[in-house]
């Protein structure tokens, strides 16, 4: 039996496998290299001098207003509630709905007139209705009133509930006919308060009007009649809160509640959100 014999290998083919052992070994020794290799900073030039960065621009918000929207907002007395506004939002509390009474009495065309009290705090309360009859000491007693005829509003500041208080009675006859209700019938309606009560006597009484007033009292307890006057003294509580809270961001202290400026503000409320 004859031995094999190997095919003999071309120099070309030695001259090959050489150079691709080469090859091999050098990429080995490039990847070693470029892994030792310490990694460049982006924020550094050839220099090493720090490259200064840009900083990015944000967009304006569109909730937040121009000087010229501020002090116009600022002119108008804080009428209208702005998110923005630092005394809109200390001093304005959004108050629960009331029921609206409904059918033929509501919808009559008599101008009617209402009037209740409120008291007057630095703070709104939990229940959004300013302080309770316990809390007189730390506020101001107010009488706000409003008519339907042209949804008008106002209010005074009192030292006393009832009709002790000779100008009150004399203040509403006068604001009803600043709105056309000086010889119109109309009615004035409340709740059985007896203070509340004995001021719209002598406010009938006082009228002159060929037409009469008519007095109509709530039952005790009835919220929903009383729903309009109420939802009224919220929103003039919570305008006279801003404006005192704006008055004292401009003079760069807090305005207590029983200052000389206050019987001023208390009116001043009445015929902002009259007008707005």
């Amino acid at each position: 039996m004859s031995d094999e014999v190997a095919d003999p290998v071309s120099e070309e083919e030695e001259a090959s496998q050489e150079e691709g052992a080469e090859g091999q070994g050098g990429s080995r020794q490039e990847d070693s290299e470029a892994a030792q290799a310490p990694c460049e900073n982006p924020d550094v030039d050839e220099e090493g001098a720090e490259i200064e960065v840009q900083p990015q621009r944000v967009a304006t918000s569109p909730s937040q207003p121009t000087v010229a929207e501020i002090e116009e907002h600022e002119l108008s007395g804080h009428a209208q509630f702005r998110s923005w506004c630092k005394a809109c939002v200390l001093g304005r509390a959004k108050d629960a709905p009331s029921s609206r009474v409904r059918g033929a009495f509501a919808e009559s065309v008599l101008p009617r007139v209402r009037m209740d009290y409120c008291f007057l705090t630095d703070e709104p309360s939990a229940s959004g209705e300013g302080g309770g009859a316990g809390d007189e000491g730390m506020c101001v007693t107010c009488a706000v009133m409003h008519e339907s005829l042209c949804d008008s509003v106002w209010a005074y500041a009192v030292k006393n509930k009832g009709s002790t208080e000779q100008w009150v009675i004399e203040q509403v006859i006068e604001d009803l006919e600043t709105v056309g209700l000086r010889n119109e019938r109309l009615i004035l309606k409340s709740d059985q308060e007896p203070s509340i009560v004995d001021v719209m006597k002598e406010v009938q009484k006082a009228r002159e009007s060929e037409f009469g007033t008519a007095m109509d009292n709530s039952r005790v307890g009835d919220s929903d009649s009383n729903g309009t006057i109420e939802n009224r003294i919220g929103s003039f509580e919570g305008m006279a809160r801003t404006l005192g809270i704006a008055l004292g961001m401009k003079v760069g202290e807090r305005i207590p509640i029983h200052h000389a400026v206050i019987p001023w503000l208390v009116r001043h409320a009445g015929h902002i959100i009259t007008r707005s």
